[in-house]
């Protein structure tokens, strides 16, 4: 069995999950703002930040929110990137050359409050650059922006872990049995242990044309 899945239900998922999470961001950013709303506009940012830039979420508490002005385009909290609160966002850059606050100020094109917007970003755990997913949404009475986002990576991961421990979990009554094996040959899920996650071309020759036979007919 190839896990060579569609991921764009899961995708859609987890961006449902991203703007509830944001949501409940906003009503907390709101009732903050209602208590708080006598000071001036850079204690006020202050405060927010000491508050929102401790929120932790996701199974690996690394989801974070991040806010930023929408007319000084400078971050006010950013738990991500701690750094970056204070400074201007309006030239910077992902990878691909996107510029974030034009990619996040075009969610809010023709009246819209929030929305989606997708870039690439440093991974803290691995240093390696991945794409993520996010949901910003605006706060009026400031004209400040809360978001979130997640790494498309981590779907992909939750999906196949999911997907493995339940397909570990199928019996046979005869000496059948199902394996997994990525697009490359290499095995994710088999009963023979010794040869999961050992690459194709360092199996015994017998195996490697016996899995390159079952990937070329699969793909």
């Amino acid at each position: 069995l190839l896990l060579n899945e569609n991921y764009e239900n899961e995708i859609q998922r987890s961006k449902h999950s991203i703007k509830d999470i944001v949501n409940l961001g906003y009503q907390h950013l709101n009732l903050m703002y209602k208590n708080h709303s006598h000071l001036p506009k850079e204690e006020l940012f202050s405060f927010l930040d000491e508050r929102m830039g401790k929120l932790r979420f996701f199974d690996n508490n690394d989801g974070y929110f991040f806010i930023y002005d929408r007319k000084s385009a400078k971050v006010i909290s950013n738990a991500g990137t701690p750094s970056h609160v204070g400074n201007s966002i309006k030239n910077v850059k992902d990878i691909n050359g996107l510029n974030f606050y034009e990619s996040f100020e075009n969610v809010f094109k023709n009246n819209k409050k929030e929305g989606f917007t997708s870039w690439h970003w440093t991974r803290p755990d691995s240093k390696t650059i991945e794409k993520k997913i996010g949901f910003l949404k605006l706060f009026e009475p400031l004209d400040i922006v809360i978001g979130s986002a997640l790494y498309t990576e981590d779907i992909k991961k939750n999906i196949s872990k999911n997907s493995i421990a339940f397909l570990s979990k199928l019996k046979y009554p005869d000496d059948s049995y199902i394996f997994i094996m990525d697009s490359k040959g290499t095995s994710i899920l088999h009963k023979n242990k010794e040869i999961i996650g050992v690459p194709l071309s360092k199996l015994d020759e017998k195996i490697q044309k016996n899995v390159s036979s079952i990937v070329n007919k699969a793909i």
